[in-house]
């Protein structure tokens, strides 16, 4: 990667990442008064309320995989598996692992799950089985879409940074539409400043997780089916039975 391209690069995600930060800052202040009032974080939703609420976010999925990439894109299936199933161990784990060097270095977590949470709210049975898994697809047409080329260096960075501003707006919306539909939040954040439905702490971490994840995906793609398969024992073994 040239030193001028990365320059521009980082520039203008910079910039496009700050404008949507505000924005979402902007919404959510019109509708935070409203919004405070709408849900409850004991609200318990039923099945068939978050069965329309999951397939609407997998047809989201689907529809922005299309708009990425054309109808004509056939995707690599072992690979489009090996990305759900390590964003399904990485998702969670990595929620635990924040939110635990957040109490460590700031005294108190960064978010709490509302919808059934699990080791101490800092992730959540939905989140391991819905949320990361939708991420991982959309995460595997999204590279797809921005080529990344594994032997060039720096290659990181630019997932990364997509990473990083992606995350928080999809954060964003997956809360609006879960009070309006669940009439409860996914997820609580404790820091205000985009009404508790994300905030602007956590582009770091995303950004970090972006670097992991991309690094992990190089080494992964030698035998896809095999560590897509480990991830989801782990996974399973981190979710349901420790």
């Amino acid at each position: 990667m040239n030193s001028s391209f990365s320059k521009n690069l980082w520039r203008n995600r910079l910039f496009l990442g700050l404008g949507v930060y505000i924005l979402l800052v902007l919404v959510s202040r019109q509708l935070g008064g409203f919004l405070g009032g709408y849900y409850s974080p004991t609200a318990s939703p039923s099945y068939l309320s978050i069965g329309i609420f999951s397939l609407g976010w997998f047809a989201v999925a689907m529809i922005c995989s299309r708009l990425l990439l054309g109808k004509s894109f056939t995707p690599e299936p072992k690979l489009l598996y090996m990305y759900i199933s390590m964003m399904a161990l990485i998702g969670p784990v990595g929620e635990v692992f924040v939110n635990s060097v957040s109490r460590l270095l700031f005294g108190g977590s960064l978010w709490t799950y509302f919808l059934y949470p699990i080791h101490g709210g800092d992730t959540s049975l939905y989140s391991a089985l819905f949320i990361w898994p939708y991420y991982g697809m959309y995460l595997y047409f999204l590279h797809q879409k921005i080529e990344i080329n594994h032997t060039e260096k720096g290659y990181y960075i630019k997932p990364a940074l997509f990473m990083a501003f992606d995350a928080i707006t999809l954060e964003f919306l997956v809360n609006i539409t879960s009070i309006f539909l669940l009439h409860t939040l996914i997820f609580y954040y404790f820091p205000s400043d985009v009404a508790h439905l994300t905030t602007i702490a956590a582009i770091p971490f995303y950004f970090l997780a972006g670097i992991i994840i991309t690094r992990t995906i190089k080494r992964f793609r030698v035998d896809p089916v095999f560590f897509g398969t480990m991830s989801l024992l782990i996974a399973f073994v981190f979710v349901f039975l420790v």
